[in-house]
């Protein structure tokens, strides 16, 4: 009985299904990473709106040095008796080509002045 494959047959046809499968794991993790990113930005910035809106500017000015130090960037806007704190993350490199910004983002009102 004679075999219909030449020998090496089988590792050229598994490394012509590697690089796809590994691209394929690749996509399918990129959003688990991005959702992992996100919800760190919004850790960060519920803890730095919850200090912003007790204790004034002057009580974050710690945290948003930790969160800088980094390398994210912290946006804090008010308007009123309201603060928006936004908190955007630094994508990792293999994740720039998307173009895409991960940012969490908290709305607070400011406790009165005593």
């Amino acid at each position: 009985m004679k075999r219909n494959r030449e020998s090496g047959m089988v590792s050229v046809e598994t490394a012509l299904s590697i690089g796809p499968l590994l691209a394929v794991i690749v996509m399918i993790s990129m959003p688990l990473i991005g959702w992992m990113y996100v919800m760190e930005a919004e850790h960060q910035a519920r803890e730095i709106s919850r200090e912003y809106a007790l204790h004034g500017e002057s009580a974050v000015n710690g945290l948003v040095s930790q969160v800088e130090a980094r390398g994210d960037e912290v946006r804090i806007n008010r308007f009123g008796p309201y603060a928006n704190i936004t908190v955007i993350k630094k994508v990792p490199a293999f994740m720039t080509w998307l173009g895409v910004e991960l940012s969490g983002s908290r709305q607070v009102v400011m406790e009165p002045d005593d």
